[in-house]
């Protein structure tokens, strides 16, 4: 019959702290060093007290003699075979031991503070990736026109025209308050759509203060004055639009002509503007590109952009998110037969900010300046009024998202400071009560 090999006793450092690990692991199932190191230091010493109350381990190497001159004696064969079985116990405690004990110093040698040299300069510097940065806008559905009961909606929501001027002063003033009133190389507005109310549902038109007509021309002079006022911070300022649902000219949705659009016209009224303003200045730096078609494909810097409202996506128990993944899909494998890798999907429609990837791209969800309505709060659906900065950095994409809440809560000292003529895009049926006396200067 074979004899049993004795093990050796591992004496390589390397081998034996290898050893000490596989046995922990073993007991405990993990490694104890992937603990923080107080954590680490409990287990170890829950485990060695408990071993020192079981046992009396104080001079193990004493213990282990005796316990062997005592199985060599004239006792009965039963008592020889309990003490021998604690004699090869009390050898696993002594070695169990000794694995403690090189376990707490190996935590002893991780503890000690790393020195770190907190002057060096090798850290390589990106500070042209400052000067080279752009800012991107995305406003999307204002719809200006519309008015929301505060009473309806419990307190959650309040709209009405002289909230939305609030609200764009305070855009204005956050994206100030972004680039630390400094100026910067290029900021991009891309309007999403739904800017002004529309007459596509009966029940828009329950408490209008005015009509489509005097909407379009409000929406016109607010973004103005966005844009100058944003001019201050931005040597260039680029403007992209894509119409949205609630400004077509039919209750019905249809896919010819969508830009036959009353958002599309109040864009053409910008750029009118704009141009008016390039004739007296042609160094203005700001222009306009609003095309026709159901999407806007925007380069910024060496990404692709693509823009569009979002409407017409499928939703399952209200929630778009299977329906625009799918329509992420199919949009990036159109843009991929021209040889055109989208980057960044951008959409409104869904009043829900969010952002989500999908393969290798990005998709941006932008909120409304309305915010919660009688429609969200019957479905439960919506959320606070913001709308979306981004910064964007060459080779990089978009490294920074800048939500810009502007509800009720984050607007309710402001005032309007606005020369804007609010009585004119009021209808002759209504009078000025309805504004708040406080909000005016």
């Amino acid at each position: 019959m074979p004899t049993k090999k004795k093990k050796k006793v591992v004496e390589d450092p390397a081998k034996r702290q290898k050893y000490i690990v596989n046995t922990i692991i073993r007991e405990y199932g993990k490694d104890p060093l992937s603990f923080r190191i107080e954590d680490a230091k409990k287990m170890v010493s829950a485990t060695y007290k408990t071993i020192m109350n079981a046992f009396d381990v104080a001079n193990t190497k004493e213990l282990i003699n005796s316990l062997f001159n005592y199985s060599n004696s004239n006792d009965s064969t039963k008592e020889k075979y309990k003490f021998k079985n604690l004699k090869t116990l009390t050898k696993t405690v002594q070695k169990e031991l000794l694995i403690y004990q090189d376990l707490f110093e190996e935590l002893n040698l991780r503890q000690k503070p790393i020195n770190i040299n907190i002057n060096s300069t090798d850290i390589p510097k990106v500070s042209k990736y400052h000067q080279e940065k752009e800012h991107v806008l995305f406003l999307s559905d204002w719809h200006a026109g519309e008015t929301v009961s505060y009473e309806q909606t419990l307190g959650l929501g309040k709209y009405d025209i002289q909230t939305l001027v609030i609200r764009l002063q305070k855009i204005v003033e956050l994206v100030a308050e972004a680039v630390e009133y400094k100026k910067h190389k290029k900021l991009h507005i891309i309007l999403m759509g739904d800017m002004i109310n529309g007459n596509i549902h009966d029940e828009l038109l329950f408490n209008a203060m005015s009509m489509v007509a005097d909407w379009c021309g409000l929406t016109n002079e607010l973004i103005l004055y966005l844009i100058s006022e944003l001019k201050v911070f931005f040597d260039e300022i680029t403007v992209t639009g894509v119409p949205g649902n609630h400004g077509r000219l039919m209750k019905k949705p249809y896919s010819k002509n969508k830009y036959n659009n009353f958002d599309y016209i109040i864009y053409k009224m910008v750029e009118d503007s704009i141009n008016i303003m390039k004739s007296y200045d042609p160094n203005i730096g700001i222009d306009c590109h609003f095309g026709k078609g159901l999407h806007s494909l925007v380069k910024i810097q060496d990404k692709n952009y693509l823009i569009c409202h979002g409407d017409g996506v499928k939703t399952w128990g209200t929630i778009p998110h299977y329906g625009l993944t799918r329509m992420h899909s199919q949009l990036i494998s159109l843009y991929a037969k021209k040889g055109i890798i989208i980057d960044y999907v951008i959409h409104g429609h869904f009043h829900i900010s969010s952002t989500t990837q999908q393969y290798y791209s990005e998709r941006f969800s932008i909120g409304s300046l309305k915010g919660i309505d009688e429609y969200a709060m019957d479905k439960g659906l919506g959320c606070k009024a913001q709308q979306l900065l981004a910064i964007s950095f060459p080779n990089k994409g978009i490294w920074h998202r800048i939500p810009l809440t502007v509800d009720i809560e984050e607007t309710k000292n402001d005032k309007l400071r606005w020369n804007i003529d609010l009585s004119k895009y009021i209808n002759s049926n209504y009078d000025m009560a309805f504004l708040d006396k406080s909000k005016l200067n």
